[in-house]
């Protein structure tokens, strides 16, 4: 059985290997100021699966825009998150279930100046 910690760094690598050049890629979540393309995993939740051996495991996605001028940012992420939608598609054992608009804050307590996508995928080992 995969460690969640262990699941979220398998992930990074596929991102790593699969996205075009140029993205920060993260296997935590961390507030940080963004200045590229940005992807970071953080686990959301674990709940016990069809049998007492397996864990269903549910991880998060934050895809985020360096981009924050409204129409351009919009434009910008979306292709960012057709991009990143197009690789789980790809990848074994993920299941994408939903991606929700939120905007992104560099930093805790702070306002969210960047718009972002959150996709929850599900995970069973």
């Amino acid at each position: 059985m995969t460690t969640i910690a262990g699941m979220r760094s398998e992930l990074a690598d596929v991102f790593k290997t699969e996205l075009p050049s140029g993205w920060d890629i993260q296997s935590h979540m961390s507030p940080k100021t963004i200045s590229k393309p940005t992807l970071m995993i953080g686990s959301s939740k674990v709940r016990r699966g069809s049998t007492h051996a397996l864990r269903v495991k549910e991880v998060t996605v934050m895809v985020v825009t360096p981009k924050s001028s409204p129409g351009l940012a919009d434009d910008h992420l979306d292709e960012l998150l057709d991009v990143v939608l197009d690789v789980l598609d790809r990848t074994a054992g993920t299941i994408w279930s939903e991606a929700e608009r939120v905007l992104y804050a560099a930093s805790e307590g702070s306002d969210g100046t960047n718009p972002a996508y959150t996709i929850t995928l599900t995970m069973e080992d």
